[in-house]
């Protein structure tokens, strides 16, 4: 069986003491996301019509396109209020890339989306009621991730410190 914690870890080891890997990586992450995400709308005019919503489309997508590349060049995307979305974006190719998985969780806080990322690393089946929990309710644990009868994700197990975890629903 594959030692993904050990392999993670030491994926990881190497990006932050080979200067060669991380140059050769943060090049390939630059090159893979380039100088950040550019909203492109595309407006289905026909949908509109439909619901009788009649507004001028090409002002609409310049109007949403400007509010959204302020909204990605600002810090409010960031839970921690530290980094743009650009960053945000950069950094979830990066762990996915080093330690395999992330979970990319949007909390609505204050009327905007705001994004947290937790790296795979953080998310094991926890202990005692969390499981007595979920079997109660039909679903099954496995690696940290809440399934129901039919394997679809119900929620995520995140550890936050010591033996606590956090229940993430989907």
């Amino acid at each position: 069986i594959p030692d993904y914690r050990g392999l993670r870890l030491r994926a990881y080891d190497a990006d932050m003491r080979t200067d060669l890997i991380k140059i050769i990586v943060d090049r390939f992450y630059k090159w893979v996301i380039g100088s950040g995400l550019k909203l492109q709308s595309e407006i289905v005019e026909e949908i509109l019509k439909m619901n009788k919503i009649n507004i001028d489309t090409e002002i609409f997508k310049e109007n949403l396109e400007v509010l959204f590349n302020t909204y990605a060049y600002s810090k409010i995307p960031d839970i921690k209020g530290q980094d743009t979305l650009h960053k945000i974006a950069i950094d979830v190719f990066k762990t996915a890339f080093l330690g395999g998985d992330c979970l990319v969780v949007v909390r609505i806080i204050d009327g905007y989306p705001r994004i947290q990322v937790i790296d795979g690393l953080h998310i094991e089946s926890p202990l005692g009621e969390a499981i007595k929990a979920a079997k109660e309710s039909g679903n099954l644990i496995k690696h940290g991730v809440e399934l129901d009868k039919n394997g679809k994700h119900v929620a995520y197990h995140v550890r936050t410190n010591g033996l606590e975890f956090e229940r993430i629903p989907v």
